[in-house]
């Protein structure tokens, strides 16, 4: 017997069906058809992993479905079934049934671009570095070799940076200041650090390994010196053939063409499951980090002009100085003091009217092996900038790791400056629990003016050191492990409409408080740059909107709320548009924002191109969701088309009374909302 409408309604229901919660529950994802997690390791059969996934008595696992499961196990040849092949047959009988698949990893994003219908992968369970020993490549674009380093795509960043630092002495050329995603989450969406030497971290992918059309396994990487590229009609030719004889365990097809890597590395899901990413690393390394507070005086803040003159400090530090001596397009420059460079800002204004600044900079060291044991004090060094240079050109000297970690939690009042991370690591994960955002939560809306100023402050003060300080590279680069409880926006514009840029959001901010008698955020500014790339959908997209006219340098201001802050959607989109409309700001995908296609195109003008590369890796439209269809990249899902048009070809009936499913699809009804029907 195949599947009834009552056992599709079974599969449905509230007392089996699995959610999806994103990092705080804000967004909850209900798929239809379940949250499939493919296994790493003790399934000899997809039989077994689909019972493991959903139960043995679901519809999922039984009847017309069990004999298809079993029909493509007698093609495996091998003693297990891996992640790839769970994750092909899987999108292979999404394709037949005209269903849609998504992946999802932490949860880490505001926006719509892990929900999903039908099926969703949690790649978390992809947690493994599959390299045994680093690679080694060239990479044309920086021309400089790189080590290589594969990994599975649901890992946790700060995991995979552990990992490869201990196993290997390597590190990532740049990361960003949130390491709690999967990296498959952080290379699609396009996350980036902060250096004006450095490009996006999806820049270091040298290849993506996915599960595309069909089920079709792919592997993705940049063309080595005079290489010829594989045409994209010859990668949709490659599709159709293993299609035409199709099974989960085939290995994947190797394609190596620079465009067609640089659109399916930043595709937001719209290309496939990636289930494995090749990145690019280089030598570990320590980084020597300052951290500077200032006031920027009223004088440097002109409203007639509706700009914010940056101080000497900053403009040097994010590369504002192309005329000056030091090349800031140079991304060999390791021994520049601001290799890394970022600021906060508090928004709310001080008694004199002047704004209130933090900055991080970091210079890198060369990493030492460890002289046995010393004192903590010794991984604190004077805060004389010429010292902390002096370390990064002489490769003899020798700086402690092994110093023992402060457990405290207010560290910045009892230790000083000798505690290990940021110096205020612990304390930060406290500021991001529920408690700590009521309280301040609770002075935004009942506290006075002053109050509001000094908790942000506050804030900032956590950020500071009075002296230099040395530690790994990715314990100074990432604030935060992995708890977060914000709502941010963030938008890309060209590093030189920055000051007019930040003028207009701290404008905007103090007239959005005054009319709701409120202070929008308690929270700081974050303000970051990057070197431009070339993927076509990064917002740090080197081509302009204009289309006509490259950029170098890109500048990102980040806008966190707290939660339940009021008019936060209001005022994230009305800087959107701003912002968009002036400076042809881009937001980030994964964070709020209210991205239309009309939008999208405006803002990429190399989203035609990356349509050509799209038709063939979605051309049934199995990787499209509400968001992308949304944003105009892919295909709207004609649901009439779903019902009327059955495309099964699971199993073919023996017996013309008998009852098998020709299409499994989703009716949406405005007066019953969405329901799960078989159309026979």
């Amino acid at each position: 017997m195949g599947l009834t409408f009552s056992d599709l309604v079974k599969t449905c229901c509230y007392s089996e069906k699995q959610q999806f919660h994103n990092y705080d529950s804000s967004i909850v994802n209900e798929p239809l058809l379940g949250l499939w997690r493919p296994s790493n390791g003790g399934c000899t059969s997809l039989q077994q992993w689909v019972q493991l996934n959903v139960g043995k008595n679901s519809p999922l696992a039984t009847g017309v479905l069990s004999d298809f499961w079993a029909t493509v196990d007698a093609q495996n040849t091998k003693t297990v079934c891996s992640p790839a092949d769970q994750i092909s047959a899987l999108v292979h009988l999404a394709h037949l049934e005209g269903l849609r698949v998504r992946a999802v990893g932490t949860g880490a994003s505001w926006s719509g671009v892990t929900k999903g219908q039908d099926i969703l992968v949690e790649t978390t369970c992809l947690d493994q570095i599959t390299s045994s020993r680093p690679g080694f490549v060239w990479c044309e674009r920086d021309q400089k070799s790189y080590n290589t380093v594969s990994v599975q795509s649901g890992m946790l960043v700060k995991d995979f940076c552990q990992r490869i630092d201990e196993n290997f002495g390597l590190a990532l050329p740049v990361l960003g200041n949130y390491a709690g995603q999967t990296v498959g989450g952080l290379v699609a969406t396009s996350s980036h650090g902060s250096s004006k030497h450095c490009m996006t971290m999806a820049s270091y992918v040298h290849s993506l390994h996915l599960v595309t059309e069909g089920g079709v396994k792919i592997k993705l990487r940049y063309q080595k010196p005079n290489e010829k590229p594989t045409s994209l009609d010859q990668v949709s030719k490659l599709i159709s053939e293993r299609l035409a004889n199709f099974s989960p365990f085939h290995e994947p097809i190797e394609v190596a063409n620079d465009f067609i890597t640089e659109s399916a590395i930043v595709s937001l899901g719209c290309f496939g499951v990636v289930y494995e990413l090749e990145f690019y690393c280089e030598a570990a390394y320590d980084i020597a980090e300052t951290r500077i507070a200032f006031e920027i005086p009223e004088k440097c803040i002109d409203s007639s002009e509706g700009v914010i003159t940056l101080p000497h400090i900053i403009r040097n530090g994010l590369g504002m100085y192309p005329s000056s001596k030091k090349d800031i397009t140079n991304c060999n420059n390791d021994k520049d003091s601001n290799f890394f460079f970022s600021f906060f800002v508090n928004p709310i204004p001080t008694d004199n009217n002047s704004i209130r600044c933090t900055i991080l900079q970091g210079a890198k060291v060369s990493r030492l092996k460890c002289s046995g044991d010393v004192s903590a004090q010794t991984r604190v060094q004077s805060s004389n900038r010429n010292d902390s240079l002096k370390r990064s050109e002489s490769p003899k000297t020798e700086v402690n790791l092994s110093a023992e970690k402060c457990s405290c939690a207010l560290c910045w009042i009892t230790c000083g400056n000798v505690c290990e991370r940021r110096g205020l690591n612990t304390t930060i994960q406290l500021i991001q629990k529920d408690i700590a955002a009521a309280g301040l939560h609770t002075i935004s809306l009942f506290g006075s003016e002053s109050m509001k100023r000094e908790a942000t402050t506050f804030a900032m003060y956590g950020f500071e050191h009075s002296a230099t300080r040395i530690d790994k590279w990715f314990e100074i680069l990432q604030i935060t492990q992995g708890h977060i409880h914000i709502r941010t926006a963030e938008w890309c514009m060209p590093l030189e409409d920055l000051e007019k840029a930040l003028y207009e959001v701290i404008s905007l901010s103090r007239k959005h408080s005054l009319k709701y008698g409120t202070t929008t955020s308690l929270l700081p500014i974050f303000v970051r740059c990057m070197r431009a790339d070339s993927l076509p959908l990064s917002p740090a997209s080197e081509m302009r909107p204009d289309g006509a006219t490259r950029c170098t340098h890109y500048a990102f201001i980040e806008l966190p709320f707290l939660p339940g802050s009021y008019g936060v959607d209001e005022y994230h989109q009305l800087l959107e548009a701003k912002l968009g409309s002036r400076f042809g700001a881009r937001p980030h995908w994964a964070k709020n924002n209210f991205l239309s296609s009309p939008s999208v195109q405006t803002l990429y003008p190399m989203l035609s191109r990356w349509h050509g590369v799209a038709d063939v890796f979605n051309r049934s439209n199995t990787f499209s969701n509400v968001y992308s269809h949304q944003c105009g990249l892919t295909s709207p899902i004609d649901l009439q088309t779903r019902i009327t048009q059955p495309t099964s070809k699971i199993i073919e009936p023996s017996n013309p009374t008998t009852r098998v499913p020709t299409s499994i699809c989703m009716l949406e009804s405005p007066e019953n909302g969405i329901s799960f029907v078989a159309s026979n």
